[in-house]
Formats: C-alpha cells, sequence, structure tokens
C-alpha cells in the first residue's frame, strides 16, 4: 500500500547499501519521527521493479535538493517541508535512526519525492 506524507526532512545519510535513509518528521512536532528510503537504482530487486522510474525520478529530486548524501549524517540546521510517497513497510527495530514509534513503519521505497518550500 502506498502513502502519502507531508512532513519535513531533518536528516539524512546513505547507508552501506547504497540506499538513501532519510529521517522526516511531522512539521510541528519534529520528535514524532519517520523514516524515508531510495533504494539503489542499480540494486538487483530494484532494476526488476515497474516503478524503476519512479523510484530513479524521486532519487534525482532529493539529490538536486540536498546533494548527493554521504555515510556521516547530514543535519539540517532548518527542516525542509516535502511530500513523500511510498510504500508502507514495518521494519523490525534494529536501533534505526528516526525510527517511527512504537510501530518501526517506514516508506520504502520513495516512489515520488517533491519540496514544497
Amino acid at each position: 500500500m502506498t502513502f502519502r506524507v507531508k512532513a519535513v526532512v531533518l536528516e539524512f545519510n546513505l547507508q552501506e547499501d547504497k540506499d538513501f535513509h532519510v529521517v522526516i518528521a511531522q512539521p510541528n512536532n519534529h520528535k514524532r519521527t519517520m523514516i524515508i528510503e531510495f533504494p539503489d537504482p542499480v540494486c538487483s530487486g530494484v532494476c526488476k521493479s515497474d516503478h524503476l522510474d519512479r523510484m530513479r525520478e524521486a532519487r534525482q529530486v532529493f539529490i538536486a535538493q540536498f546533494g548527493m548524501p554521504v555515510k556521516k549524517f547530514t543535519e539540517l540546521d532548518d527542516p525542509v517541508l516535502v511530500e513523500v510517497v511510498g510504500v508502507g513497510f514495518f521494519d523490525r527495530m534494529h536501533g534505526q535512526r528516526g525510527r517511527a514509534l512504537p510501530s518501526g513503519i517506514e516508506l520504502h521505497p520513495i516512489l515520488a519525492f517533491r519540496v514544497l518550500e
């Protein structure tokens, strides 16, 4: 199932698997966070997806706005309001930064991304 969410981007990094790990939050409560992920478009699982073009485009929009993520988390001084569309995914709790509590829901993969400010 896909979800459309308006939120602010707080921080992001590049994961070992080359996915972008992005922490978003409610615009009026930055303690209510959630993880969204932009998968690596050359990953074999992603390459087989019917939505590859959408995932690739969303990732490029993210890069155009924030630059290419690096391994160390980049924290934004001024959170940026965005709208994202992604697939709901319940990840197990394993200490990931920015995870939604108590559910662990993420949006992964992101299919659309746009800056609203």
